[in-house]
């Protein structure tokens, strides 16, 4: 059977005194900016998108990007959950992207 990944870009942005920003979650812990591409977007597209969404960041450059995808399977509970909510994944297939922060932190919400 196969296997119904969603894909997503995951996001690292770091600044001029070496930084990361790491955003917290809604329900708990911490994570790096992602979310979904869509359709046919290209990556860089939707990762600067995703930051913009997220953070209301515009001022970052690309330093690189992982083109081949990371595949991550969702545990069972995980899935369970997602089905739920109407969403029938059983993972991700991430691609992740660094930029650096050329703003300043008033910038930062």
């Amino acid at each position: 059977m196969d296997k119904n990944f969603r894909k997503i870009v995951v996001t690292v942005i770091f600044n001029n005194q070496g930084k990361v920003l790491m955003c917290q979650k809604a329900q708990n812990g911490w994570q790096f900016p992602q979310g979904g591409i869509d359709g046919n977007e290209k990556i860089i597209d939707a990762a600067k998108r995703e930051i913009n969404e997220e953070t209301s960041i515009k001022s970052i450059e690309l330093v690189s990007t992982i083109d081949t995808p990371f595949f991550h399977e969702f545990p069972e509970y995980t899935k369970q959950k997602m089905i739920a909510k109407g969403r029938n994944f059983d993972g991700q297939e991430q691609y992740w992207t660094l930029f650096h922060f050329t703003g300043s932190d008033d910038e930062i919400n």
